[in-house]
């Protein structure tokens, strides 16, 4: 009897234990379903708050482009009043001076940018800078090939010949084969990184970079150089590609390169750019203080540009080169070309047959223009702890007829269009801005370079 209880007491130990080890596996078994589960609703959410954050983003841009599309229309609406008549054309300017013209400042409403604003279940932000109101690194040096009066480089049977983007070959967004010293520019340059307190110039060194030859300058660098460093590369010896790509020039410290926040100093993204105007000419309606007061320091006997020009430009924005001399912006020099207004062009000067190589003397006699053709637009698009920064180079052209922007994955294809303005697509003359005989209207805008940051 003794026996035959002790075994049933031995059987229930042995249940018991069994039972206590199916529930740990059991609860191991729930623990581990339910860990794989929230790492996957958190996945999804994550995943979800990307695409809110990227879709933002690109509504961000598209909002960019159609501020810079409404600006356009403004522009070409002022400047073709000619037919409402003379009291009627005036009443029409004046409302619409406050808005429009033929011009782009810091006061346009696409300066402003958009504010943060809810879209779906992301916020979004936009901010828009005028690329011509930085100094061009690719116009440091420029090739000594003849130019047209338009400032385009003119081919076989005086047919402008066309770039892989499709924009005549010479237009701003086409970096030009480096040949000849801008001294204007490069003066500028060294007065900038003085300004910003550099001990060792690195301009000979950004020269060096981008010419076509392997001749390193007094205080440049060339492959040499750059093949002794810890990760052997060589010099580029051709245009910039971005303002980034200085970080891989002789002596840009990313110290130098993002400017020292305790001296309020911009990053040179800011002041620098490779999509400017093309001859190194700055629009003084955007330029920042320190591009203006380097250029004035770089035009020679102009020192104290940027406080006058900004003073200027906060009253009325500067319209003309005639404009800029008679509010003491630069003393009138002789034999100076015609201003004009640039319209969209941004004021090109010089005369049909202009040399490229003398384009020291043309940017001392025309050193501004005061309507831009390339911006910058930053569209941010944020959700949850997601946040996507998109940053397109759009090049605004003159055609009225469509716009949109496309570039290579932008959400496959044209991704951005905007009602038919058509009817605002009108040059000085009343000629329509379109490719007559094609069935095409002549696009708005172009994306020169689309980068996303996740």
């Amino acid at each position: 009897m003794n026996r035959r209880t002790h075994i049933r007491r031995g059987d229930e130990g042995v249940a018991l234990l069994v039972a206590l080890l199916f529930v740990v596996l059991l609860s191991v078994i729930v623990v581990e379903f339910a860990y794989e589960n929230e790492v996957e609703s958190s996945f999804v959410s994550a995943q979800s708050e990307q695409f809110e954050s990227e879709i933002a983003a690109k509504s961000a841009v598209s909002a960019g482009l159609a501020l810079l599309a409404a600006d356009a229309q403004l522009d070409s609406l002022t400047s073709n009043m000619g037919g409402l008549g003379g009291a009627q054309s005036t009443q029409v300017a004046d409302a619409l001076g406050g808005l429009g013209g033929q011009y782009d400042s810091l006061f346009d409403p696409w300066a402003m940018g958009v504010p943060y604003r809810q879209i779906n279940k992301a916020v979004l932000q936009c901010a828009i800078a005028d690329e011509y109101g930085k100094i061009n690194l690719n116009a440091l040096l420029l090739n000594t090939g003849q130019a047209d009066g338009n400032g385009l480089t003119t081919g076989q049977n005086g047919e402008t010949p066309q770039n892989d983007s499709g924009l005549p070959q010479g237009t701003d967004d086409e970096a030009m084969m480096p040949e000849t010293e801008n001294t204007i520019l490069v003066e500028t340059l060294r007065a900038l990184f003085i300004a910003r307190g550099v001990e060792a110039d690195p301009t000979d060194a950004i020269l060096d970079w981008i010419d076509a030859d392997g001749d390193s300058r007094s205080e440049g660098a060339e492959n040499d150089f750059y093949q002794a460093t810890d990760i052997p590369y060589s010099a580029k010896n051709a245009p910039f590609d971005s303002v980034e790509e200085l970080l891989m020039v002789r002596g840009i410290t990313p110290e130098i390169f993002f400017g020292d926040p305790e001296l309020d100093q911009l990053p040179l993204t800011e002041l620098l750019t490779v999509r400017g105007q093309r001859r190194g000419r700055i629009n003084v309606n955007t330029a920042p203080a320190e591009v203006l007061e380097a250029f004035g320091i770089g035009l020679g006997g102009q020192e104290g540009l940027a406080e006058r020009a900004i003073l200027e430009r906060e009253s009325t924005p500067i319209t003309t080169m005639e404009d800029a001399q008679s509010r003491g912006l630069i003393d009138a020099v002789p034999g100076q070309a015609g201003s004009g207004t640039g319209g969209m062009g941004g004021g090109t000067a010089g005369t049909s047959g202009e040399v490229v190589g003398d384009q020291s003397m043309a940017l001392q006699q025309n050193p501004f223009v005061f309507s831009s053709k390339v911006f910058r637009i930053r569209g941010l698009g944020e959700s949850g702890k997601a946040a996507v920064r998109i940053e397109a180079y759009v090049y605004r052209g003159t055609g009225m007829g469509s716009m949109f922007a496309s570039h290579g994955d932008i959400g496959g294809e044209a991704t951005t269009r905007v009602q038919d303005a058509s009817a605002f697509g009108k040059d000085s003359d009343g000629k329509r801005l379109s490719n007559e005989g094609t069935g095409a209207s002549e696009q708005m805008f172009r994306i020169l370079d689309w980068r996303v940051e996740r």
